[in-house]
């Protein structure tokens, strides 16, 4: 049990070492007993993510997105649970980010074709203009929301012109974060503000 940081850190060092014993025996070789349990708590449920979403009215996207939630929450455990670090860290972050970019991306589209703001052909950063013009979000979520796109755009590997080499910090996976709880918190706020409570 766990009652203070000492408890905390001899329990992580300790399951380091484990680890470390398990990886040192089995090497690069599968085996059925070597599946360690993810520790239960910290994934938050498609429930969750759903409710959160309230007012997109196409429940196979709503569902799809609160699924891609989930694999953030996998993403946010390796990125603060875990000491993973120089390229192989950058490459979960970028991955993180990405999917940050692609559950806005889906999100401002629910939206924008459930209430006829804009076209089903409108990209991504017409369709945040179409809705930052529509007072469903603000400049700087607008902005914000570009910038996640520019870094999205870094999925396509062939379009990168530079090595990905000490390119991603988790400054950047923080920011794509903020970006998309400040897209939920506005949409949230827009559908509720003639809500009488």
């Amino acid at each position: 049990m766990i009652s203070n940081d000492n408890d905390l850190a001899e329990a992580v060092e300790r399951v380091s070492h484990d680890l470390a014993d398990i990886q040192k025996y089995l090497g690069q070789n599968n085996h059925p007993g070597a599946r360690i349990r993810f520790p239960r708590g910290y994934l938050r449920n498609a429930v969750a993510f759903r409710q959160q979403l309230w007012y997109l009215r196409d429940e196979t996207l709503k569902r799809n997105l609160a699924y891609a939630h989930i694999l953030s929450d996998v993403f946010r455990w390796l990125i603060n649970r875990t000491d993973l670090s120089l390229t192989a860290q950058e490459m979960v972050i970028k991955e993180a980010v990405c999917l940050m970019g692609a559950i806005c991306e889906s999100l401002t589209r629910g939206v924008a074709l459930g209430e006829g703001v804009c076209g089903n052909s409108r990209r991504f950063k017409p369709r945040c203009e179409d809705l930052r013009d529509a007072g469903y979000i603000s400049d700087k979520t607008c902005d914000a929301l570009h910038m996640l796109w520019d870094a999205r755009q870094n999925e396509h590997i062939f379009l990168a012109s530079t090595w990905e080499y000490q390119k991603y910090t988790v400054k950047d996976y923080n920011r794509a974060v903020r970006t998309l709880h400040a897209l939920k918190k506005e949409l949230d706020a827009f559908y509720t503000k003639d809500i009488p409570f």
